[in-house]
């Protein structure tokens, strides 16, 4: 299969499929992406545990073609009622490559009709690569995206995606025996995604695979009743310096049952109550190209502050080089990527 991540998020994603139960040996990262060797019961594992992924898709047939009857005989081979049921449409993802077919509406017809399924968006995902004439078909086990985790309720000016946000924390190396504080939590996606790995809590929530003829209830239960330990030994705090935003955190708080596991604090980030232990602070700043160009330096230089004056380490998601210096912390890269089509660097500092 082809566990699909942001581009940048690919060697951290490994390390939690790996802790998901899938062997070193079977993971290969690609870019935007893993290739993983996996059994059904680990195909259901990745969903129901796993954090930074994005999309899973299960390869069944790779071929070459540059003729149309070779394509549509590649499509025939595969057993495609496993996945979809007899007159069940599906929604078709083309993309073609270097290749000598390379009309991707003319590629969707002639898939279609070799299908023999009736095609409609939103249906069950087949998705059909060609690059150098080299053809790839895969079958969607996820459906609607992973970042979509279900407890997200009201919109926020500046989102962070929560596949974003889980890797952030893993990022941080922090494993939840110490403290962990969100000083500019928004909608509160660091500090729920902190708690819900920390805690053991799944993501509860529909996927495609369970639609499939060949879905396996009884391993799909085997997964679910096997639990993850409790290792939140503090709550998470999430702070907010707008009143909204501390009531939309205790909102999304409530919506996963994190209740007394987060607390959530309304202050400006100078009068917050931080962990008198050391701690790690995670913590996706504003930027100013989505914020009106404004001068964050001196919030920087406060956050700098107080992370040094409390012993703490430091987790940034920074857009800005002048807003990552000014903290005046000595921080290392650790992955790079994208958040809302602004490229991003996921910095951190050393121990205190």
């Amino acid at each position: 299969m082809f566990v699909v991540v942001a581009p940048g998020l690919e060697p951290v994603a490994a390390t939690e499929l790996a802790e998901v139960g899938i062997p070193t040996g079977r993971i290969r990262v690609q870019h935007g992406g893993l290739d993983v060797q996996a059994t059904a019961r680990q195909l259901y594992a990745i969903h129901h545990w796993a954090r930074i992924p994005t999309r899973v898709l299960v390869r069944v047939a790779t071929g070459t073609a540059r003729r149309w009857d070779e394509l549509q005989e590649l499509i025939r081979s595969v057993d495609w009622a496993a996945y979809v049921g007899e007159g069940s449409p599906v929604e078709l993802h083309v993309a073609s490559h270097r290749s000598v077919l390379y009309h991707e509406g003319a590629i969707a017809e002639r898939a279609e009709a070799a299908l023999a399924h009736p095609t409609r968006k939103g249906a069950q995902g087949v998705h059909i690569r060609i690059d150098r004439d080299r053809v790839v078909l895969s079958i969607d086990a996820t459906g609607e995206l992973l970042h979509r985790r279900g407890w997200r309720t009201e919109a926020h000016r500046a989102p962070l995606r929560t596949t974003l946000a889980a890797a952030m924390v893993r990022a941080s190396r922090w494993d939840g025996a110490s403290p962990l504080v969100d000083p500019m939590a928004g909608s509160g996606t660091i500090p729920i995604e902190a708690a819900s790995w920390a805690t053991g809590k799944p993501i509860e929530r529909d996927f495609a695979f369970q639609q499939w003829p060949s879905f396996e209830p009884g391993t799909w239960a085997s997964v679910r009743g096997a639990g993850r330990p409790d290792r939140l030994a503090h709550p998470v705090v999430a702070a907010d310096r707008d009143a909204g935003s501390a009531e939309m955190i205790r909102t999304h708080v409530a919506a996963v049952g994190l209740e007394g596991r987060v607390l959530v604090q309304h202050a400006a980030l100078a009068a917050q109550e931080w962990p008198s232990e050391p701690s790690i602070v995670v913590v996706n700043p504003p930027y100013g190209q989505r914020l009106g160009g404004r001068d964050l330096r001196d919030l920087a230089a406060t956050l700098g502050r107080r992370v040094t004056e409390g012993g703490h380490r430091l987790c940034l998601l920074s857009a800005d080089e002048r807003f990552s210096a000014a903290t005046g912390l000595a921080l290392d890269e650790v992955f790079a990527t994208t958040n809302g089509g602004i490229k991003v660097r996921c910095l951190l500092s050393a121990s205190a």
